[in-house]
């Protein structure tokens, strides 16, 4: 991996480790950011298991940002993730682009689903600024 630029903390939620990346919006993107998401939720403690969660709902969230940000133009889609105090693992996918907005294509909503499934607590803020989706997952999860 490369080119990943350390992002300011949050005093809110204080993080051993804030990274993020920036990426065209363009389909060769997503691998590349679902691997950084991996890789980075491992180094901050999560199994295997929860790795692939966080890859799985990662790559749902910037897939969502190349269909539906910038029908008519380039755009950029960011992946941040941080280790909050409390051993949760912060992952935020975000765009300046139009949104989900109508649509006719099937399955509308399924990532969405998708990504709820695989996080502990999932949030979608859609504005005029862009979409941020937001998800946390636990380090610690109770055995099933």
């Amino acid at each position: 991996m490369e080119s990943f630029d350390a992002m300011p903390p949050d005093p809110a939620r204080p993080a051993a480790q804030d990274t993020a990346v920036r990426r065209p919006a363009v389909p060769a993107s997503v691998t590349e950011l679902r691997w950084a998401a991996r890789d980075l939720a491992l180094e901050n403690g999560a199994d295997e298991g929860l790795a692939g969660d966080v890859m799985l709902a990662v790559s749902e969230a910037v897939t969502n940002s190349i269909k539906h940000a910038y029908p008519d133009c380039e755009g950029e889609v960011e992946l941040a993730v941080s280790l909050a105090a409390d051993r949760t693992l912060v992952v935020t996918v975000r765009d300046t682009g139009t949104g989900f907005g109508p649509t006719a294509s099937e399955g509308l909503g399924a990532g969405l689903m998708l990504m709820s499934e695989c996080a502990d607590e999932l949030e979608v803020d859609e504005g005029p600024g862009g979409v941020t989706v937001r998800m946390v997952f636990h380090l610690q999860r109770p055995l099933a």
